[in-house]
């Protein structure tokens, strides 16, 4: 087995109260090979000294900064400065199980796959602590099938879906190659949403994937999460929202994959724009999906 390197991607904005204890946790079980690269999204805290202190004290950690131009850009950013033959994404008020880096490095030694897919623990404000793992058994898979069963809740959310939280950047780690040609995406609008492109783009490339039953990862869904996820329907993102829904049309239909399942799903995500425009009563106009 060869190890394999790992670029951990953590963007921050304004996480001056949260972002030590997410850089020392995620240093416990970095090698000396492998690398932190934090992009600061043109912070107005104190987080660039934050940042700018351990990038002086500890020779793997980057520092990178950028005009505020949103999260989505700061990760894009990330994967093209990055050296690892993988690459791992984590949020700056979230925490990761102390030997996470350890264990991936384990799992892609042993598997050498495109994607390996991990659990998480959810930890909510008010409520209990719930565990999120893949509807799929672990093992081996290829893409297509990784697709065909929680893959497919990236386009679109039905009701009779789970809360599988696996797919989603925050649990996964990808083969660097699979990320290759990010950057058409760079002249998009895109502010939300956008872990659900970068998912859908790698797994569109990625031929070989890893469903491990190892749980790595503790989400925590803050209120301010909260409050950021209502306001990505508001009018101010409509524009954001059908720059993604064409996106995904675009991914589905150009790999083969467009069918009346994907569609139905993808009309989920456009509905709520309809919803919002009834009840605040708006008479503009939303951007044209394909």
């Amino acid at each position: 087995m060869s190890e394999k390197n790992i670029s951990v991607i953590l963007p921050v904005y304004n996480s001056e109260k949260t972002i030590a204890e997410c850089i020392e946790n995620a240093l416990l079980s970095l090698r000396e090979n492998d690398e932190l690269i934090i992009v600061d999204d043109g912070s107005t805290d104190n987080t660039p000294n934050i940042c700018m202190d351990y990038a002086w004290k500890c020779p793997n950690v980057v520092y990178r900064q950028q005009e505020n131009r949103g999260l989505f850009l700061a990760k894009l950013e990330g994967i093209r400065v990055s050296r690892g033959e993988y690459i791992s994404f984590i949020d700056a008020d979230d925490v990761c199980a102390e030997k996470r880096y350890k264990v991936m490095h384990s799992v892609a030694a042993e598997n050498d796959a495109d994607i390996i897919f991990f659990g998480a623990i959810i930890k909510r404000e008010g409520f209990d602590t719930k565990v999120y793992d893949s509807e799929m058994f672990p093992g081996n898979y290829s893409s297509k099938k990784v697709i065909d069963s929680f893959g497919k809740m990236l386009f679109g959310k039905l009701d009779s879906d789970d809360n599988s939280y696996t797919g989603y950047l925050w649990n996964t780690l990808i083969k660097r190659e699979a990320l290759c040609g990010m950057e058409e995406y760079a002249g998009e609008k895109i502010r939300y949403y956008d872990d659900e492109i970068i998912m859908l783009h790698a797994l569109m490339k990625a031929d070989k994937c890893v469903v491990s039953e190892k749980k790595l990862y503790r989400y925590d869904y803050s209120s301010y999460k909260a409050i950021r996820k209502k306001k990505s329907y508001g009018p101010q993102n409509w524009e954001n929202i059908v720059t993604v829904y064409n996106l995904k049309k675009e991914m589905a239909i150009e790999n083969d994959i467009y069918n009346s399942e994907i569609k139905s799903r993808l009309s989920t995500f456009l509905g709520p724009i309809s919803f919002m425009r009834f009840i605040i009563g708006q008479d503009s106009a939303v951007p044209k999906a394909l």
